[in-house]
């Protein structure tokens, strides 16, 4: 598997682990799933990303704080990050560039309410800013 997207809380309930810190959640949920990946969402807080390095096997963690910590309504949120995500490594992006425009996805989704498609001009727009 290439990618794993779940929330922190669909996390710690698949690992059975309600204590740990999130570095160590996301590489025993990257080991029980053989991801190579791992996106744990963390609502406001963004989106911690556990991945190997670009150029070498070793793993690193980063975080990309949440481009709308205010938003409307959720629904949607993961799907458009999973979405974006994948396409972005579907036709050769890094897992960074990927994180980054599935975070700007689920921005973008968050910021109406309801669940819809959500346009690549969205994209760009919010890029442009």
């Amino acid at each position: 598997m290439t990618l794993v997207t779940p929330t922190e809380r669909e996390a710690r309930l698949a690992m059975h682990d309600h204590n740990s810190g999130l570095v160590v959640l996301a590489d025993g949920l990257r080991k029980k799933s053989n991801a190579r990946n791992v996106f744990i969402t963390l609502g406001a807080e963004g989106l911690l990303i556990h991945a190997p390095h670009t150029t070498t096997d070793k793993l690193i963690t980063d975080r990309i704080p949440a481009m709308n910590p205010a938003p409307k309504d959720v629904a949607g949120a993961g799907d458009s990050l999973l979405t974006a995500a994948a396409m972005s490594l579907a036709v050769g992006g890094t897992i960074w560039q990927a994180a980054y425009l599935g975070a700007l996805a689920a921005a973008c989704q968050v910021r109406r309410i309801g669940n819809h498609p959500l346009q690549a001009s969205s994209l760009l727009k919010e890029l442009a800013h």
